[in-house]
């Protein structure tokens, strides 16, 4: 059910209140310095019997203000959606991977374990204490080592995914294993 979940802006959402909230300030702010400029009119006179022009001067500014307030409240709304529907999908990913009966790990720029599913544990013949410690060049034979370096330094330099990469890997009892590896580059702020 992929149902993108519609957003409202409600009256009461918090930017809106600000909004309002500034409009109003703005009302008083404006009636009390009418006061302090002009002699012969009263706080309550100037706020509430003030004529027709500055009423629609305050309704104007009360609604640029909502305007305001709605339309910031509608993209933080819409910010919150994104950002849950990432964390969903991020989530949903990582359970996948976790769950895949083939082995998946990631390595840093040393070559270094520093992701890896329980199915690499089983293939590598590591705990998943173990494997951090680890690199690829301990798990694999000196001719696969060669292969993947080769790999990894294209893939480094074209960015484009090295696939089918054949090598041997050798577990913590020395037992060798064949291994059959796509090479992708995965890139951060970093």
């Amino acid at each position: 059910m992929n149902s993108t979940p519609k957003v409202r802006v409600r009256v009461w959402d918090q930017m809106v209140l600000i909004g309002i909230g500034l409009a109003l300030f703005y009302t008083v702010f404006e009636a009390l310095l009418s006061i302090f400029l002009q002699v012969n009119v009263d706080f309550m006179q100037r706020l509430f019997g003030a004529g027709q022009n500055t009423i629609y001067g305050r309704l104007t500014i009360l609604c640029l203000f909502a305007i305001f307030g709605s339309h910031a409240q509608y993209t933080i709304n819409q910010r919150k959606i994104a950002e849950n529907a990432l964390r969903e999908s991020e989530e949903r990913f990582r359970r996948i991977i976790e769950n895949a009966p083939v082995g998946y790990f990631e390595l840093d720029l040393q070559g270094r374990f520093n992701f890896f599913n329980d199915a690499s544990c089983d293939i590598l013949g590591y705990t998943a204490a173990q494997l951090p410690l680890r690199s690829q060049r301990d798990v694999s034979d000196p001719a696969g080592r060669a292969r993947l370096d080769e790999a990894f330094e294209r893939v480094r330099s074209t960015g484009e995914t090295a696939k089918s990469v054949d090598w041997v890997l050798v577990r913590p009892d020395r037992s060798r294993r064949f291994a059959e590896s796509s090479i992708s580059l995965l890139r951060d702020s970093r």
